[in-house]
């Protein structure tokens, strides 16, 4: 079985997705690449620089969202775990 997924959302907006074992610890900093102009960068001067990328870092807190998981075959149904008059105590 395949670890599930979580989501994440940063102060700066950024919502990531991360597959991740249940028992590890929930991330504390964003890791979304943001894609910024090397002038915007503290120390780089001139024109022509190349663009560069950084990990935007902020708080992020995971998220609840709505589970993937759905019971499908025979004998489930969407409001209850047997079919009718199969199954009541």
């Amino acid at each position: 079985m395949s670890p599930p997924f979580f989501e994440y959302l940063c102060d700066e907006g950024h919502e990531v997705e991360l597959e991740q074992n249940i028992k590890a610890d929930p991330l504390t900093k964003c890791y979304f690449r943001v894609t910024v102009n090397a002038e915007e960068m503290e120390g780089v001067e001139g024109y022509g620089v190349p663009i560069k990328q950084r990990v935007c870092g902020a708080p992020c807190r995971r998220q609840l969202c709505k589970s993937s998981f759905a019971l499908k075959g025979g004998g489930w149904s969407g409001d209850g775990y047997a079919k009718s008059g199969k199954g009541e105590l």
